[in-house]
């Protein structure tokens, strides 16, 4: 795989990494899952005034705000599976209970650095069967592993008339509701390890849970270390131009909305900036390679990869799962 540091004399740019048959192979696969995403998005269900109300909760001070919280109490059905009520429930049952893993490195795990895993959209897949591969990998490197469903996801996903099913809707409420919910979810979840006595709580999001990620580490000082692997940082962009927002873009029936409140660059890490790992795909179609690079001006002493690789291709590069274990175990395990 080639990886090039931010940092090399070597350093290739979006604008000059070399083109190849291998890169438009890579960007066709991003162009082919987001037309099927626009085939599989829902709609929500939309509310009245919701604008409004959706304006004054995002310029709301408390919205990022994750103090004041309890810790989240896992209730373990195994020895791995875990269940746990949500901090912010929201108006759906399904969606307030959560599920996940902790993979623990044996009777001594609490004495182990851990690494919270959070997927992408409509990313189930990666939680069954990616998530599981890379746990296996991380307890070999001394790392317990954890990873739950986000709301609005699988098992959490509502259910009925008049429900919001996905993610991206035309229900904004939902989905900004969504977003605070999985971020003290993150955060009780972090202190939970903490509190079992896990030295240190890393958090390695894709997409979507990058972004997630990004936001809780501006946002927390519980984490210690994190990777944000195609991260959407751009949430103004992503919504205004790729397809499978139409329904969020209907919603605001031509009115004005100013989601770069929801942009990375907006905050500030309140973790040191050498522990923030940002991978970038040349090819990306999804997360375009320059809000990234514009996101690793704006956190100054990030560490920036760029890699040879589109949204979807990301996901399945074993070589980068293996270095960003060994970049993690590097923090984790040698720089508590």
């Amino acid at each position: 795989m080639a990886s090039i540091s931010a940092n090399s004399s070597q350093a290739l740019t979006p604008e000059n990494f070399p083109e190849s048959v291998f890169g438009n192979i890579k960007k066709r696969v991003d162009l082919l899952a987001i037309a099927a995403a626009c085939k599989l998005s829902q709609s929500g269900v939309g509310q009245p005034k919701q604008i409004d109300t959706a304006r004054a909760l995002l310029a709301n001070a408390s919205f990022f705000s994750l103090e004041g919280y309890p810790v989240l109490q896992p209730t373990f059905g195994t020895a791995t599976h875990f269940t746990f009520k949500s901090p912010e429930p929201s108006p759906w049952p399904q969606n307030n209970t959560g599920s996940g893993q902790l993979h623990k490195c044996g009777t001594g795990w609490r004495s182990c650095p851990t690494i919270i895993l959070l997927h992408g959209w409509n990313a189930e897949l990666c939680y069954r069967y990616l998530f599981p591969h890379i746990a296996k990998k991380a307890l070999k490197r001394g790392f317990n592993t954890l990873f739950f469903e986000l709301p609005l996801h699988s098992q959490r996903r509502p259910r009925g008339d008049g429900a919001v099913k996905d993610w991206i809707s035309d229900n904004l409420l939902a989905m900004l509701g969504a977003t605070r919910q999985t971020l003290l979810e993150i955060e009780g979840l972090t202190q939970w390890l903490k509190s079992q006595g896990s030295p240190a709580v890393h958090t390695w999001g894709l997409s979507l849970g990058a972004w997630l990620a990004g936001l809780h580490l501006c946002h927390s000082v519980s984490g210690n270390g994190a990777v944000l692997a195609t991260p959407v940082a751009r949430m103004d962009l992503v919504v205004n131009t790729l397809s499978f927002c139409a329904p969020v873009r209907s919603a605001l029936n031509n009115q004005e909305f100013d989601f770069s409140k929801l942009n990375l660059a907006m905050h500030r890490p309140r973790i040191v900036p050498q522990n923030i790992l940002l991978v970038e795909s040349i090819f990306d179609q999804f997360a375009p390679p320059e809000t990234v690079e514009d996101l690793h001006r704006a956190w100054s002493g990030s560490e920036l990869w760029r890699v040879p690789h589109g949204h979807i291709s990301l996901i399945f590069s074993l070589s980068t799962i293996e270095k960003t274990l060994h970049w993690l175990e590097d923090r984790g395990k040698n720089r508590r």
